[in-house]
């Protein structure tokens, strides 16, 4: 049997005890990361495992089902949120619409884009990318 993973796409997903979605919480997991799939229970639900041994009921509509999606991520988001919120828009400027609202403990993959010249410097400014 091979062993699948997904992604929590969402700022906070509910891991309930039960696959519904009127069910109390097992757990919460949070944007970016990443949960194995232990058992495919029908209607979306899926039984899952946490990386700290969680195990609940998450929907497929609050995780990446892509497996190259997984592996790609598992190796690029390199960094844990550790501010409060972090705001994620589409630019490296404060105009524009939000992307994605990400809370302390998500993962997110980050990279270094050289902005305006400066007198002799370029400005470089760090891009957060959710997903």
């Amino acid at each position: 049997m091979d062993i699948r993973y997904g992604i929590l796409s969402e700022t906070v997903v509910p891991i309930n005890l039960h696959p519904r979605f009127d069910s109390e919480l097992a757990d919460e997991g949070l944007y970016g990361m990443i949960v194995k799939l232990l058992e495919d229970m029908g209607d979306g639900w899926y039984y899952i495992e946490t990386h700290y041994n969680y195990n609940g009921y998450v929907h497929e509509s609050n995780m990446v089902l892509d497996e190259e999606k997984v592996k790609a991520w598992n190796k690029d988001a390199n960094h844990i949120i550790t501010h409060s919120i972090v705001d994620v828009l589409p630019n490296a400027k404060y105009q524009g619409h939000l992307l994605k609202l990400l809370t302390r403990g998500g993962y997110c993959n980050t990279y270094w884009k050289r902005g305006k010249k400066i007198g002799q410097r370029f400005n470089w400014q760090m891009e957060i990318r959710a997903g």
